[in-house]
């Protein structure tokens, strides 16, 4: 059964309950007095940081995220959840790509300032 914080507005106490979701829905009926209340966002961490931050917390999950990462080389998962270093296919295949993506930005540069003539 989940928890509900609610604020009482006539004297402004915060209290909790643990309450159904049908409990929850027929207690605001017979108390209008009674609202929600929120400390904070729920389910947010506000200081910028998520649970992939804290790897303490992640335990058996860190090999899923690794798993995902290997599967997915170019993603930003495999880049903060590598668990061996690159393999050096993989570095000529990086370094290639990159070659490639710089020979085809500076093609379209070149037309852009040629169709501007």
């Amino acid at each position: 059964m989940p928890s509900y914080e609610f604020q009482d507005t006539k004297t402004g106490r915060v209290f909790e309950e643990w309450l159904s979701v049908t409990a929850y829905e027929k207690y605001l009926k017979d108390n209008p007095h009674v609202v929600r209340y929120f400390a904070t966002a729920p389910g947010f961490n506000m200081n910028g940081k998520s649970f992939l931050d804290a790897p303490s917390k992640l335990g058996g999950f860190r090999e899923v995220l690794q798993k995902i990462g290997e599967k997915h080389p170019d993603s930003p998962m495999d880049e903060r959840f590598r668990s061996t270093p690159r393999s050096a296919k993989r570095v000529k295949t990086d370094i290639a790509v990159g070659k490639a993506l710089k020979k085809r930005k500076e093609a379209a540069a070149t037309r852009q300032r040629r169709s501007k003539w």
